[in-house]
């Protein structure tokens, strides 16, 4: 009785969180109701760590091995070298480079337009817009580089939407439901190797983040390969419980997967075949814990950069979970946030910040 309890108030909260500013999740633990929107004023956040000379010289050539990353992210200045602003943006949500393209146009799901944003990064200027009629809420954005596809977590419609690298609408992958290849307003999405690792075998890492669970399918046809986060199967592909209190967030390095548990308010690790590494953070407003961790990234080391939302800052790792360096804080200046709502690393080492409350999206 108390798991279908769970469930349904879990499915009645996800409803309300479609039109609230706020994000309520059920604590199941303590069987009560936090909202995600309901963190201090400005002014009572613990301030991002110190700021460095903005004459820091970012040699990427440098940045080739663990220490060195950490010394780079360590004295890096994280002043926005560029932003965008609400003439463009209405609450962003997730954000994300081509792979094709990586050096120019960055794509970003507008959420209120029902479109994703393709932008010009070095001149800030809008270039193309993805759009589908059956497009409600797009929020996460993957891409796989030997098809040449853009795909799009609906979170309102329940489904994955895949583009052309030209903006072409292709398919829809999955529906609304609970079994096997049916999603619950998915969230985070993000590409990468299977489990046997091999870069020519793209796969969709998904956060179906209603059904509390990630499903990794084939980008083709929606087919599952496997789910992640699932701790009572029973027969017929279903389960009693999960891991995971809404997953929002999601990255694939080489070698694991990096999952935002947003209600849990936890960072998780994974294999590439779904082994349980490593997890790290707990509730809170102190170094290294996290208030609704609502995205996340890797870079090409694997150091993990958090979208800790709630706390509006961004804090990196290093891949086993050792807090590196703090940036952000509360407000709407440059180098401040209202909501990390996604992030993206690029390979020349650019970070790129969307923020749904302050509807901007700055460049670090």
């Amino acid at each position: 009785m108390f798991l279908q309890l769970h469930r349904t108030t879990s499915a009645l909260l996800d409803e309300v969180s479609h039109w609230s500013e706020a994000r309520p999740t059920f604590d199941a633990d303590n069987f009560r109701i936090d909202m995600a929107g309901e963190s201090k004023a400005a002014g009572e956040v613990e301030e991002a760590d110190d700021v460095f000379d903005d004459d820091t010289v970012r040699n990427i050539a440098q940045v080739n091995s663990p220490d060195s990353l950490y010394h780079h992210y360590r004295e890096r200045a994280f002043t926005p070298r560029v932003s965008l602003g609400r003439s463009v943006l209405q609450r962003p949500a997730g954000v994300a480079v081509a792979p094709w393209d990586e050096e120019v146009n960055m794509y970003i799901a507008g959420t209120e337009g029902r479109q994703v944003l393709v932008i010009d990064r070095n001149r800030m200027k809008l270039v193309h817009q993805l759009s589908a009629a059956n497009m409600l809420y797009p929020h996460g954005i993957a891409f796989s580089k030997f098809l040449r596809e853009v795909y799009v977590t609906d979170k309102w419609n329940h489904c994955v939407h895949v583009f052309s690298a030209e903006g072409t609408y292709l398919r829809q992958l999955g529906k609304k439901g609970h079994a096997e290849g049916h999603f619950q307003s998915p969230e985070g999405i993000t590409s990468g190797p299977g489990p046997n690792g091999k870069d020519d075998e793209t796969l969709l890492y998904v956060c179906d983040t209603g059904n509390d669970r990630v499903q990794i399918i084939h980008p083709c046809d929606g087919s599952v390969i496997y789910i992640l986060g699932i701790l009572d199967p029973l027969p017929g592909h279903k389960f009693k419980r999960t891991e995971f209190n809404q997953p929002t967030g999601i990255a694939v390095s080489q070698d694991r997967i990096v999952v935002a548990d947003f209600g849990n308010k936890r960072i998780k690790t994974y294999s590439l075949t779904g082994e349980r590494l490593s997890e790290f953070g707990s509730m809170g407003e102190a170094r290294g814990q996290f208030h609704s961790p609502e995205c996340v990234a890797v870079d090409h080391l694997g150091f993990i950069l958090v979208g800790d939302s709630g706390n509006a800052r961004v804090q990196i790792f290093r891949p086993n979970g050792t807090l590196v360096r703090i940036f952000g804080g509360r407000g709407s200046s440059p180098g401040k946030f209202a909501w990390v709502s996604g992030i993206a690393v690029t390979n020349n080492m650019d970070i790129i910040i969307t923020d749904s409350r302050n509807s901007s999206v700055q460049i670090f």
